[in-house]
């Protein structure tokens, strides 16, 4: 395993400068090409770019690798930005990260059975998906948010799952597949019957199906036909069964905690994980650590196949999500993580290695490809007095107005002047703008009372430097509640 510096050690002093600066086995993975070389780490996570393939913030060099989509025989080019991946690999003589296999699989693919616009969810096979503050679309998406789906559209969804099983939605593309695909957890095995559920979907098999240590608790990928709600296998696949990754001294998951026990152990998907007193916590300290929260564990398995954390950090969520132009481009020298930093409608974002990079239809980008004048949604958390980016997406297309979607703390909020403002941006409402909190309408004037401190969510259209706003949703601050900015879609 590269041994990661934790950015937030050089945080203070890096941005402080920022400021006042610019502006089945463990045998399984014998070596590649008859290589013989050995892994000795594997991580999990979405692709946050290429260039090689860029993981968790970590580029591997996929020269030689292997990829396998699908459990079948890939390309690279076959990737994408936002693709929940498990690369397994190694460090060459120079100590640069190498890839001997990248493997793809989609959580779920099949057709939208139903679409909440209020909460940013929409299901597939009976599986609740979230979509986030930083998923990824395919570039035929548009827009770029939930109005673009309608029941009866075929999609695949990449990424995990939280403490509710509803998938965190990493990516989100249009399908042609002639089949839908489930990958989940066994439960309710009857061998008799031939059936299962998979996170509350009946499954059903035939005899001619070949169950390779079929059990409840095994992650299995099940590929099929839906007929009368019930999935109807036609093949069942344990590609990403964890166990496969025994004797890798290494292993790096980023994904969300689920059934937390007593702080001393929880899951992330099928993966057991346990804390030790030797399980080091990055940047908060053990106690903050609860259902749902994002995570990134680095251990390795045990005799009875549970991941003993070496090292736990617990990431920030995206909470805001603005469009613009960019204003100005400014990279940065010499700090481990960080690439530099662009301004969106007057707002500075730290750009670093894990930031996700999308160009145009969704070509593939670095840091160096965007340019002053760019059309982008960025998605990003504060981290203290800054705004790191956690995405940006490039969106040049075209110059006719299109609905647009902004998220965070509302200020400056008055009724009179039929205004508010999302950090720098100016949100401008009129008679025709509807409001809501949480799911319940509500009266403009009722947001306005709320609006102040408020974590907000705009559809409208930005012009002549100014959002006008279609649709307000205001999420009140709880701060007894340390999660309260996180909405609830």
């Amino acid at each position: 395993m590269i041994k990661r510096t934790d950015w937030r050690q050089w945080a203070g002093i890096a941005f402080a400068l920022l400021l006042g600066g610019c502006g089945g086995g463990g045998g399984r993975y014998a070596g590649i090409d008859g290589s013989g070389s050995k892994p000795d780490m594997t991580a999990v996570g979405p692709i946050n770019g290429f260039g090689s393939v860029i993981v968790n913030g970590v580029r591997y060099n996929t020269d030689n690798a292997r990829v396998l989509v699908r459990g079948e025989s890939a390309d690279e080019i076959d990737l994408n930005v936002g693709d929940y991946v498990t690369v397994v690999g190694g460090t060459n003589a120079a100590g640069e990260s190498v890839a001997y296999e990248v493997h793809y699989q989609p959580r779920v693919t099949g057709e939208v059975e139903s679409v909440d616009l209020e909460r940013n969810q929409f299901v597939v096979l009976g599986q609740t998906v979230q979509l986030l503050a930083d998923t990824v679309y395919a570039s035929d998406i548009t827009p770029r948010d939930i109005r673009a789906l309608t029941p009866g559209q075929r999609v695949t969804i990449s990424g995990p799952t939280n403490a509710e099983m509803v998938i965190q939605a990493t990516r989100l593309a249009y399908d042609e597949h002639p089949f839908v695909e489930l990958m989940g957890q066994v439960a309710g095995l009857d061998t008799f019957a031939r059936s299962f559920t998979l996170n509350g979907q009946p499954v059903s098999y035939s005899p001619s199906v070949d169950t390779g240590g079929l059990a409840d608790g095994r992650l299995v990928v099940v590929r099929g036909a839906l007929e009368g709600g019930v999935l109807v296998a036609d093949n069942l696949a344990f590609n990403q069964d964890y166990r496969k990754l025994r004797n890798i001294p290494s292993i790096e998951l980023l994904g969300i905690v689920q059934n937390l026990r007593g702080g001393d152990s929880f899951f992330m998907d099928s993966v057991p994980v346990k804390i030790t007193s030797a399980t080091r916590f990055s940047g908060v300290e053990r106690t903050h650590l609860m259902d749902n929260a994002k995570v990134r564990v680095v251990g390795a398995l045990d005799k009875s196949d549970v991941l003993v954390a070496q090292e736990i950090e617990i990431l920030s969520s995206p909470r805001a999500r603005i469009y613009g132009a960019i204003q100005e481009v400014y990279p940065i020298w010499g700090f481990y993580g960080l690439l530099g930093k662009i301004k969106v409608q007057d707002q500075e974002f730290i750009v670093q290695t894990d930031t996700r990079l999308t160009g145009e239809y969704e070509s593939r980008i670095n840091f160096w490809d965007l340019r002053i004048g760019d059309q982008v949604y960025v998605s990003s958390y504060p981290f203290g007095e800054v705004m790191v980016a956690s995405s940006i997406a490039v969106d040049n297309r075209n110059g006719e107005a299109v609905m647009l979607e902004m998220q965070g703390v509302a200020y400056f909020a008055s009724q009179p002047m039929s205004a508010f403002f999302i950090f720098y941006t100016k949100i401008v409402v009129s008679p025709e703008t509807t409001y809501s909190r949480f799911d319940t309408p509500i009266a403009a004037s009722e947001f306005f009372a709320l609006a102040n401190n408020s974590y907000v969510r705009v559809q409208g259209y930005f012009e002549d430097g100014v959002l006008r706003a279609e649709h307000v949703q205001v999420f009140p601050p709880d701060y007894s509640n340390p999660n309260w900015q996180k909405p609830r879609y």
